[in-house]
């Protein structure tokens, strides 16, 4: 859907409810089904990252010389795909100078409990991606995934886990 859907435009939020609607014609009138997405375009040459939100959890931007793995604002986010026909989505700008990567996650790998119950939570996440901040983005997914294999000790999980890291600048 989304290959299609390219050409016609690039603008995040109007792609976002353009999937919005196919979404309800071809799953959710029959089912009752959403799906959340994040859907952004880099813009490197002007350091931006322009994105819209459909109830997914925002990516982490990653900036190693500085330490620091914060998450994009939470100033724009729609409903998850397919809960309304008429959706809308805001597409929101943010500079992405000095930035040298982002590290996307599902709710899945937050969302995941332990044998007590607690969920594994988008701050253990973070912490854990300040912890190895210096690394790839490979490395990064290795030690998240692994994290939340050992907290998790077992427990089922009824929901996908992704995460997904991309390096802009490449390691010194």
């Amino acid at each position: 859907i989304v290959e299609g859907m390219r050409a016609q435009t690039d603008d995040p939020a109007h792609l976002l409810e353009k999937l919005n609607a196919r979404f309800n014609k071809l799953i959710s009138s029959q089912l009752f089904m959403f799906a959340t997405a994040f859907c952004g375009v880099l813009d490197l040459s002007r350091e931006t990252l322009c994105c819209a939100n459909a109830g997914h959890p925002f990516p982490f931007l990653i900036q190693r010389r500085q330490r620091r793995c914060e998450p994009i604002g939470e100033g724009c986010v729609g409903n998850g795909l397919g809960l309304l026909p008429d959706s809308t989505y805001q597409t929101c700008s943010y500079p992405f100078g000095g930035v040298d990567g982002l590290f996307l996650y599902t709710d899945g790998a937050y969302e995941i409990r332990n044998l007590l119950g607690e969920e594994f939570s988008p701050e253990r996440i973070q912490r854990l991606l300040v912890q190895q901040i210096s690394q790839p983005g490979t490395v990064l997914i290795d030690h998240v995934l692994t994290s939340i294999d050992q907290f998790s000790g077992g427990t089922p999980n009824d929901d996908d886990i992704t995460v997904v890291a991309i390096d802009v600048n490449p390691m010194e």
